[in-house]
């Protein structure tokens, strides 16, 4: 009987090294899984700073936009000045 009980340890022992050689291969995949992807902080961080990146360029446009309309405005404004002086002056000539 001490020959059979044997066995049976033996064989119990055998699954149970299976089982913990299963176990540490995921344990091992989910190393090599979590190796491979970027920590979230650094996701948000990247994140973050994009946001404030087009922030700033939204800013400069808009900032630009309206500098080119009171430009183009003040050209309006200029060309009108120009066209009423020089119809003035025509019209100081032929009198």
């Amino acid at each position: 009987m001490a020959k059979r009980s044997n066995r049976f340890v033996g064989r119990r022992e055998t699954e149970d090294s299976l089982q913990l050689q299963t176990t540490l291969s995921g344990i091992d995949e989910k190393r090599a899984l979590r190796d491979e992807l970027p920590p979230v902080q650094d996701l948000e961080d990247e994140i973050a700073g994009l946001t404030t990146r087009v922030e700033r360029l939204r800013t400069r446009f808009v900032s630009s936009e309206r500098k080119l309309f009171r430009k183009g405005r003040h050209c309006r404004r200029s060309g009108q000045r120009r066209t009423l002086q020089a119809s003035a002056r025509r019209g100081e000539e032929q009198s």
